[in-house]
């Protein structure tokens, strides 16, 4: 099932949620947001897009670290997704808390999104 929205900016669905509302999850965020808030925080934050990509970049990286990896793919794989996918809905499921802390709003993301090249066929 769908469990981000593509829409700018991305948002859970009822299955992310679901995802994201596991109890493995819900501890690994409530050991790490202090950390990730931290992490991001010590970065210039250009723009509200800026900000988002930082959050997945940083919050991605815990799957491969020690404490986390085998815990992480384990929740992955059971709830029938891609560590990449799993961490993606974690980012998105922390940056309301995070952007709380941080000179941009989630309402800016789109605004602030870079337009996409088109290639020319």
């Amino acid at each position: 099932p769908l469990v981000v929205r593509a829409k700018s900016p991305f948002n859970l669905t009822e299955s992310g949620l679901k995802i994201f509302r596991r109890p493995v999850i819900q501890e690994f965020v409530s050991n790490k947001l202090d950390e990730i808030i931290n992490k991001i925080k010590t970065y210039k934050i250009g723009s509200a897009y800026q900000a988002q990509e930082l959050l997945f970049a940083i919050v991605d990286a815990y799957k491969n670290h020690s404490d986390y990896k085998i815990q992480l793919e384990n929740e992955a794989y059971k709830v029938s997704q891609h560590i990449d996918v799993l961490m993606k809905i974690i980012a998105i499921g922390i940056r309301d808390d995070v952007f709380k802390h941080l000179p941009v709003e989630v309402s800016q993301i789109n605004k602030t999104d870079p337009p996409k090249d088109k290639k020319s066929s």
